[in-house]
């Protein structure tokens, strides 16, 4: 073990002085629109920035992996993980990508805040990191064992599960554990944030309601379905839930039910909110906006595929990457679609604005720069 501690350090070390993803200058703006997988720590899939489709791809490169899930942004980089173990920062001009080997594998997106990006691995070894983008080292490490998980990040405090059952409470500054929780269940899911409680969901089919700081324990649990494979999403006192077997349930975040509707098929990708109404995708190929309030169905669009991550809600539109290789500009108010867009394969990373160019990622190791057709000319 003490060997193979020290052959990861050693090739942290190695990696680094070779490749440094990383900012080398202080940035104008120590914030990014996404900050997390799933956009924030209500994990809404909310990003309330202006589109201006139709969009024409006009540059693209090969990175590292397949980007995972989500992009943030810090000036004009982007700072993403890949499916092999790197962490990934791209320059939104060229997309140029400078990168480090942290891992040999990663499924979840970095959680960020200035100057550090905390990532998770998904087997033995590195665990738990904190990278500072402006140095482009690793500031601290932990190994809790291997993890799935975005981390969160509240106050000075980090939050995170492993595949162990644990939930581990650590100091954002030096990585040192303030807390743990060794739960009956295993988390299956990113844990999501509401008033400082963590709600995540299990592999028996369970939601729970963990009280961070302080104290870590399970305030309450409910069973609701036989499976999870998706997230929970937070809507002011509301946790909405997809289940795999089929059935979009909504629960007061006190563990009270408040509402179940059957999909009549199986749901494996986490619903979408812009707080005023809720995006549900089907296997079956549909997308079906639900009125917050009401639980009324507003619209159905169908799209020529089950989607292969969570609809991008935006200020007017929906943007919905399908089996198919198709990337969809849907309408917010009425589900119409707006473009049908071909991409070279299944959209892995969600959409990110840098003025007025779109960031995506895609299988199995692309990103690419859309600009929306009236620019085109313009932009060549």
């Amino acid at each position: 073990m003490i060997f193979k501690n020290l052959w990861f350090l050693v090739f942290v070390v190695i990696s680094v002085a070779c490749q440094r993803p990383a900012l080398h200058k202080e940035p104008d703006n120590k914030t990014s629109p996404v900050v997390t997988e799933a956009v924030n720590y209500q994990r809404q899939n909310y990003y309330p920035v202006k589109l201006e489709p139709p969009y024409s791809i006009i540059d693209e490169d090969d990175v590292p992996g397949m980007p995972v899930a989500n992009f943030c942004v810090v000036d004009d980089k982007l700072f993403f993980t890949g499916s092999k173990g790197h962490l990934i920062a791209a320059d939104a001009d060229d997309l140029g990508a400078d990168h480090i080997d942290l891992s040999e594998a990663i499924s979840a997106a970095p959680s960020f805040r200035y100057p550090l990006l905390l990532v998770a691995s998904e087997v033995e070894g590195p665990g738990l990191l904190a990278y500072h983008i402006l140095s482009g080292q690793i500031v601290w490490t932990h190994n809790p064992g291997p993890s799935v998980n975005a981390p969160v990040i509240l106050g000075d405090q980090v939050y995170h599960t492993n595949l162990s059952r644990q939930i581990m409470q650590l100091d954002l500054a030096s990585g040192s554990v303030t807390g743990t929780l060794k739960l009956d269940e295993q988390p299956v899911s990113h844990l999501a944030v509401h008033d400082k409680k963590l709600i995540t969901t299990s592999t028996n089919g369970q939601v729970l309601s963990i009280t961070a700081q302080n104290n870590l324990q399970v305030q309450w649990k409910k069973k609701i379905a036989r499976a999870f494979r998706t997230y929970p999403v937070i809507n002011g006192n509301h946790i909405y839930v997809a289940t795999y077997d089929g059935k979009f349930i909504v629960i007061d975040t006190d563990g009270s039910m408040i509402y179940e509707r059957d999909a009549g098929v199986s749901l494996y990708t986490a619903v979408s909110t812009d707080e005023s109404s809720i995006f549900l995708p089907q296997s079956n190929g549909y997308l079906v906006a639900i009125d917050a309030l009401s639980f009324k169905t507003l619209w159905k669009t169908k799209l020529d595929g089950p989607m292969t991550i969570p609809a991008l809600v935006t200020r007017d539109h929906i943007v919905a990457g399908t089996s198919q290789k198709k990337l969809f500009f849907i309408k917010k108010e009425n589900g119409q679609i707006i473009q049908e867009l071909d991409i070279e394969g299944r959209l892995s990373a969600l959409p990110v604005r840098i003025e007025e160019k779109l960031y995506i990622g895609y299988e199995y190791n692309h990103i690419a720069a859309l600009i929306p057709d009236k620019d085109v000319n313009d932009d060549q």
